[in-house]
């Protein structure tokens, strides 16, 4: 399985406008690609009180080659519609992660 993990800064002004969107269009946007099984949306816990609070949202997706692919035709797309939105009041950055073993 591999995560795609994007951790985003959200400024408190917009924060719950973010949340909103994120969770009522580009969560179900992504989802409807069919290239990932699933998300999951975390906060990012520092213990220091932040200016921004941080989100990271774990996409899992079957293989690299759809993960590739999908990123190839849609991550300047995503990335601008969150600028359009939002502006500089979210900042973010993407991982691609394997995962190797799981324990329970």
């Amino acid at each position: 399985m591999i995560l795609y993990n994007v951790t985003n800064h959200v400024a408190p002004e917009i924060e719950s406008q973010w949340l909103e969107w994120l969770n009522e269009t580009h969560l179900p946007e992504m989802m409807a690609t069919g290239v990932f099984a699933s998300a999951l949306v975390l906060r990012v816990y520092d213990g220091f009180d932040a200016v921004e609070t941080a989100y990271a949202i774990q996409y899992s997706a079957n293989n690299h080659d759809d993960l590739d692919r999908f990123l190839k035709e849609n991550k300047q797309k995503l990335k601008l519609q969150s600028l359009k939105l939002f502006g500089k009041n979210v900042l973010q950055f993407s991982t691609q992660l394997e995962v190797l073993s799981q324990h329970s």
